[in-house]
């Protein structure tokens, strides 16, 4: 009984508030134009990939052209005393410049950065490290989106 309480109780708490969704009823404002870049690698075109539902929308008033860099470097953080390595730190780095009626509107920065141990089996590395640069692609994707988004209100 308690329980139900509680429930019903926050549930007029969550709608009484005016809680809406981040995402859900927003409607874009902006589309995109041409998307470039001056090194095409994987995170640019899974980059691209993701923007492309915003290309060529007619209906919206704010077109952008977007000039994408992007890069990953894998580095080395700590060394035993060999000297072999023993913690890598992968960054990924994405600059976002922004175009309007081919004036600079706007520019950002993107960057993730994690830190993975050494593995002895270097096949299993290389995968580990693809993988990781995908996942922190996705993030910086979700950051881009949010940050176009944004610019466009």
């Amino acid at each position: 009984m308690i329980k139900k309480i509680v429930i019903i109780g926050l549930f007029t708490l969550i709608i009484g508030c005016g809680y809406q969704p981040i995402f859900n009823d927003q409607t874009d404002k902006f589309s995109i134009k041409t998307i470039t870049s001056n090194n095409e690698n994987t995170i640019f075109f899974k980059i691209k990939n993701n923007l492309k539902r915003y290309i060529d929308d007619q209906n919206n008033t704010n077109t952008y052209d977007l000039i994408i860099s992007s890069n990953s470097n894998i580095l080395t953080k700590s060394k035993d005393k060999k000297g072999n390595p023993q913690t890598y730190e992968i960054v990924v780095v994405v600059k976002v410049d922004v175009y309007k009626k081919q004036t600079s509107f706007s520019g950002r920065e993107f960057k993730e950065i994690f830190s993975y141990p050494r593995n002895e089996n270097k096949y299993n590395q290389k995968q580990y490290e693809k993988s990781l640069i995908s996942d922190l692609t996705d993030k910086i994707i979700q950051d881009i989106n949010s940050y176009l988004i944004a610019i466009s209100q």
